[in-house]
């Protein structure tokens, strides 16, 4: 998973995604139905809806959350509404791509991410 972070950190989206998946381990839903106006960068989460259409907090490390500001500095004054703003066949893809760029094998999908 280091290896793959390296790789991410040349697009500060990716590597926000990479950082946040890491620690948090989110279902690719999750991770896609994130929103600017629900993150706090300060406090470190991000309330989301998750399986079942229940609301829940998601806590997420300083790391995540300086990955996540640096990528929202990029976007201006006019984000879009969703922090990741994929597809789940682009989401899964992207991190196909991370992996092979960095030489690791396997499953990436974002349910993997629990496992590494």
């Amino acid at each position: 998973a280091e290896r793959i972070l390296e790789v991410a950190k040349a697009n500060p989206m990716h590597y926000a995604l990479v950082r946040l998946l890491r620690h948090t381990s989110l279902r690719a839903g999750e991770i896609l139905s994130i929103r600017w106006d629900r993150l706090d960068l300060e406090g470190g989460y991000t309330v989301l809806v998750g399986r079942g259409g229940q609301m829940r907090s998601v806590y997420f490390g300083q790391e995540v959350a300086e990955a996540l500001k640096s990528y929202r500095e990029i976007l201006g004054d006019s984000p879009p509404e969703r922090v990741f703003p994929f597809t789940y066949n682009s989401l899964y893809n992207l991190l196909r791509r991370l992996a092979k760029k960095a030489g690791v094998e396997g499953p990436f999908s974002p349910r993997a991410w629990r496992r590494l």
